[in-house]
């Protein structure tokens, strides 16, 4: 997947995640990559940063398999955030 090198789109791409995130929240697969793409990294780069496995990754952001809370938290953790807990249809509205 290409990244994204223009600034000005990351930059919209953040505010964009941050509203969404403010609100009633967005589902871990999106939250992780939209971050992704707010720095306009390919998914083994992210991995690296972010110190989890590429596989892992893959499963996050496609909601396959099975991840653990300590692989989300290390995630979350670059970007001082933290997962709560929301109503789910609060979630299924949105898409």
């Amino acid at each position: 997947m290409p990244t994204l090198k223009d600034k000005k789109k990351r930059e919209e791409l953040r505010n964009t995640l941050y509203q969404k995130l403010g609100g009633s929240g967005l589902p871990v697969s999106d939250t992780v990559r939209s971050l992704r793409k707010v720095l306009g990294m390919d998914q083994p780069a992210f991995a690296k940063l972010t110190g989890v496995s590429l596989s892992a990754l893959r499963r996050i952001e496609q909601e396959k398999g099975h991840y653990n809370l300590e692989t989300l938290t290390r995630i979350l953790d670059k970007f001082q955030l933290q997962l709560a807990v929301v109503k789910r249809d609060a979630l299924e509205e949105q898409h």
